[in-house]
Order: C-alpha cells, then structure tokens, then sequence
C-alpha cells in the first residue's frame, strides 16, 4: 500500500466533497485504512514510510493523521505500518490531493452562481463537476441564459440574439442552457424539448433538401429549369407532373451519383432530417427508394424511411451487396448499440447484422459507378 495509492483513494471521494460544499454541510472526515499489501523489500519499506511521514500532520501544518500499529515481521523485524489515516478537515483534504487552488477558483463560481440565480443550487448539486467543467465559459452561460429568462425572441433567429456570445458559443453549450432554463422556470420551458430554437421560439431558417431531376423534361414540365436546385418541404409538395420514382439518398455525393431515370426525381434527404419530409402526396403515389450507407444509421434512417412511407424499397442495401463488397467494409467510428431497426427485409436484416458483429460499415459513395449503374438498370 504506498502514498498513491492513498491519495488516489481521496480524489475519488473529490465530488462528493464538491457536493457537500454545495449543499453547505461541512466536511466529513475521511478514513482509509491501511490494508494487508505491505512493502516486500527493505528499500521499499524505507521508501514508503518516508513518504506517510512526509505528509504526516503536524503542528501549524496541513496532512492526515496516522495510526500506526506494530508489525511483526519475520523479514524485517519489529516495524510500524499505518493501521489508519484519517483526513480531518477540508483544508487537508485539498492540501494532500493537491486542489487548493481549483477549490478555491470553485468557492468563487458557486458564489457568483448561487447570487445569479440561488434556484440553480438543486442543478449544480446533480452535477457538481459543472462548475469547474464550464469555469470559463459561465459568464456568457448565464448572459444567454438570463435573456431567454426576460425575453421573448420569437422575431430573432439564434445568430441575430442581442447577447455577449456568438452562435457558436450557445450551440456548444446548448445542452447546459437548456437545462438551466428548465431548472430555473419548469413552467415556462418544457421538459420535451431539446432543441434550443424550438424550445425557445426562436425563428428558424428554412431547411433546404437538394433535388436533382433525373429527367430534365419532368423538372421543366413542373416549372424548374435548372437541373438542380434547393426545395422546402412545402415546395416540393407541390411537384407532381410526371414524376413516377422518386430517390431519397443519405449523402449528397450519391446524388450525383445516380443515372438519368426517365419520370425521375432524386432527393439528398440529409440524413436524420428525413422525418420534415412526411406526409408528401408525391412519396405515396411514386415508387419510392431509398439509398443510404450501410451502417447502423443508415439502416435505421431506412426503416424511419418505411414508417413514414411503408412501401419504401432500398437500393443496394442488402446481404448481397455487401458480400459482393467485402473488401470495402470499414470500421465504424461509434461502436453499435446493438438494437436492430424495425422494419427491414429479411435481406437487409441479415446485412446489419454481420456488420453488427464487425462494428462494420459499407459507404455509398465507395461502391464502383458502373455496378451501381447496372443495378439501376436491374430495376
């Protein structure tokens, strides 16, 4: 058992310490015991009770207190060994695991804090860790936070705020805003949402999804001229002459990837925003397809894809394909949650599932142009 291992013992108990301070109760003393693992060598027990005598307390001075029993060993005699130490004040808590400094930048906070909004006490005891993690970062937290408290922003969007902070500033600490806002006014914040403008009132920019037509008759036969080009949801409502296939692609790089279709339309339905494009007449009166990566976002984006729209088919997004491409499967970055999308077709469960098994995943935008080609000639 060496001083390490000792101190290490102590700055577990660190949050907690934290936490006491916050509620206002006073330190409680800590004992760690001494333990069975003593030193093997003479030069080891030598080294080891130099270093408990070292931060022994003394007179005028911060560290533990030992109880020290007799050990009788066949090795090295009659010894002493620490039986206990006990911590018995906050400062020489701080002075042994070496946080005075830290603690008292924490003192400084917890008082601003406590002054802003005395209500915020309850959060930061949940998560005392808070308020050394955004030590720097506060000032601007409560300037945000205090203008959504007193204001209503409804005719502002999130870069036009009139607060100390840039945009990218409040999205960093987006989640810590919200929080606050729930913890300080439950009434007025509701605990659902978890998007800031939505939470808020904020206006938003309109999302933009890119439509490439893959009949150029179909796009001026609707009103558009160019090839390509950005649609609001509400937009692309309204298109409907002609259009019998419409593509959903994950990434924007597939788009371009895809062959002229006649009576065809693609959409890069940007990922996880697929769920602004329900309830379009034209989804549910053209054949749907959807093409994403073979990975577990993709394949869970597919089958929110099929709930919204349940006679959606995928496209090179099954147990052959990825056969075929082995060699081309990667690691995925974040390991898979291991729960398996509703709504797949046996050929695409039986995918995910091997690259489950692998942490594996299969771009879109790897697979050659020519065999996608074929495959859309296939259809």
């Amino acid at each position: 058992m060496s001083r390490d291992y000792f101190i290490a013992q102590l700055e577990k108990k660190y949050q907690a310490v934290l936490r006491d301070r916050i509620s206002g109760l006073s330190f409680d003393p800590i004992t760690l015991w001494g333990g069975k693992n003593k030193p093997q060598t003479t030069a080891e027990l030598y080294e080891a009770s130099q270093q408990f005598l070292k931060l022994e307390k003394k007179e005028g001075a911060l560290g533990w207190d030992i109880t020290w029993e007799e050990w009788d060993s066949k090795k090295f005699s009659k010894q002493i060994w620490p039986a206990r130490i006990q911590v018995n004040t906050i400062g020489d808590y701080l002075f042994l695991t070496g946080k005075m400094k830290e603690f008292e930048q924490f003192e400084k906070q917890l008082e601003v804090l406590l002054n802003w909004q005395p209500s915020v006490k309850t959060w930061l005891m949940e998560r005392p860790d808070a308020i050394l993690r955004y030590l720097h970062a506060w000032e601007g937290i409560t300037a945000v936070v205090d203008y959504f408290l007193t204001n209503e922003p409804a005719g502002h969007y999130l870069r036009s705020l009139p607060v100390p902070v840039h945009t990218k500033f409040i999205e960093t600490y987006e989640r810590v805003i919200i929080s606050l806002l729930r913890c300080i006014n439950p009434q007025k914040f509701s605990d659902s949402e978890s998007d800031l403008q939505r939470l808020t009132g904020l206006k938003q920019k309109p999302v933009l999804f890119t439509v490439r037509w893959l009949d150029e008759d179909c796009g001026r036969d609707n009103g558009f001229a160019m090839d390509v080009l950005g649609m609001m949801p509400e937009t692309i409502r309204f298109v409907k002459a002609g259009v019998k296939e419409v593509w959903l692609v994950e990434n924007e790089t597939a788009l371009y990837m895809l062959p002229q279709r006649k009576n065809g339309i693609a959409i890069w339905a940007r990922g996880k925003a697929i769920e602004l494009l329900a309830a379009i007449p034209l989804f549910v009166q053209s054949d749907l397809y959807y093409w994403g990566d073979m990975d577990e976002e993709g394949f869970f984006i597919l089958a929110q894809c099929r709930r919204l729209y349940p006679h959606t088919k995928s496209f090179l997004m099954n147990e052959t394909v990825l056969k075929l491409h082995h060699a081309g499967i990667l690691q995925q970055p974040a390991k898979y949650s291991g729960k398996i999308p509703d709504n797949l077709l046996e050929g695409e469960k039986n995918a995910f599932q091997q690259l489950l098994m692998q942490n594996g995943r299969l771009e879109q935008e790897q697979l050659p142009q020519q065999f996608i080609g074929e495959a859309i000639w296939l259809l």
